[in-house]
């Protein structure tokens, strides 16, 4: 039962609707290494309003399945993920 409930709160990004994609990003990159032997660091701008909403959480999943990616093949102790503004592109 605790998986499956973790599978749904993976699945539903509540924190994107309510806080933005700026801090939804910035929670679940620190999230990441909570449960694991590597730290990861979040350097995000602040992103929230550059993409449409209906890509916010297409780039939401892109960053959580590369801190996955990270985390699966990496063995890294540390890992920095960073997103900068650049104008009006990332």
């Amino acid at each position: 039962m605790r998986e499956v409930k973790e599978i749904c709160y993976g699945l539903r990004a509540y924190r994107l609707d309510r806080l933005g994609l700026t801090i939804a990003l910035r929670a679940m990159v620190e999230s990441s290494g909570s449960s694991a032997s590597t730290t990861f660091y979040a350097d995000i701008d602040d992103i929230d309003g550059i993409l449409p909403k209906s890509a916010e959480i297409n780039f939401y999943r892109i960053v959580q399945e590369c801190a996955n990616n990270i985390l699966k093949h990496s063995q890294a102790d540390e890992a920095r993920i960073s997103i900068h503004r650049n104008g009006r592109g990332l």
